[in-house]
């Protein structure tokens, strides 16, 4: 299975900084994710402050993992984030 890791933009300064506690979450979000919405989560999540990586694969297109540090943003934060987008989307333990 290969998934697609959408990094930053390396010429987002803030992102370059060196790496700090890296913790993973994953979110389902109910209604499978095209393109273009995709496309829209991942460009949002990744202006998140405390956001390293995302993580999305095109065959579980309802997954999505984000590398986050936890003092920077709290995973409840991100979820909103993708909820505000207009998905319903819950986090699910690892």
């Amino acid at each position: 299975m290969s998934n697609i890791t959408f990094p930053f933009d390396s010429s987002d300064a803030r992102k370059n900084a060196p790496k700090r506690n890296c913790t993973d979450v994953l979110m389902h979000i109910d209604d499978a994710l095209d393109s273009a919405s995709s496309e829209r989560l991942i460009q949002r999540l990744n202006s998140v402050e405390g956001v390293s990586e995302i993580r999305f694969w095109p065959e579980k297109n309802h997954l999505v993992m984000v590398c986050y540090d936890p003092q920077a943003v709290r995973a409840t934060n991100l979820l909103h984030t993708v909820q505000n987008l207009g998905h319903q989307a819950q986090l699910v333990g690892l």
